[in-house]
This record gives structure tokens, sequence and C-alpha cells, in this order.
């Protein structure tokens, strides 16, 4: 399944790493895209961001969530995201 040029990747991708479905790296990702990590680093810098800009956004959102919810410590959560 081809992506429309039209398809925002930020939030694509933004999605399928919420989701765990985007794998760990930039190449799984592309491969559940169907497409190339260059096409999806080209897109992504041409919205003005890159892969691992989004996973780190993601893993900041983690953290604060668990720090904002949860009584685990600092260590653990520095460990879980």
């Amino acid at each position: 399944r081809r992506l429309p040029e039209r398809t925002s990747m930020t939030s694509v991708v933004r999605g399928l790493l919420v989701s765990g479905a985007g794998g760990d790296s930039v190449e799984q990702l592309a491969d559940r895209l169907c497409t190339t990590t260059r096409t999806v680093s080209r897109r992504l810098a041409a919205e003005g961001t890159s892969y691992q800009r989004l996973r780190d956004e993601l893993r900041e959102l983690r953290a604060k969530e668990c720090l904002r919810n949860t009584e685990i410590g600092l260590t653990e959560i520095a460990l879980s995201v």
C-alpha cells in the first residue's frame, strides 16, 4: 500500500510510532510503508522534521505521562522510555 503524495508523512510516522506498529528503526518503518528509508527521510525533512526527532518527541511525551500519572521512580521511567 503506497501513501499518496499529499498525505503528511509526519502524521503517518507519528501514528505508527504511537501505536507501536512503526518498528524499532527507520528501516522497519519504511518496510511497513512499502517505501525506502530515503523516501521517508526526504518527506519528513520536507515537512521540517526527522524520524529521530519524532521518536524523541514520543519518548518525551511518554516520560511526562509516566511522571504525571504514576508512582514509578525516575530510574524506572528512564529505562521504560
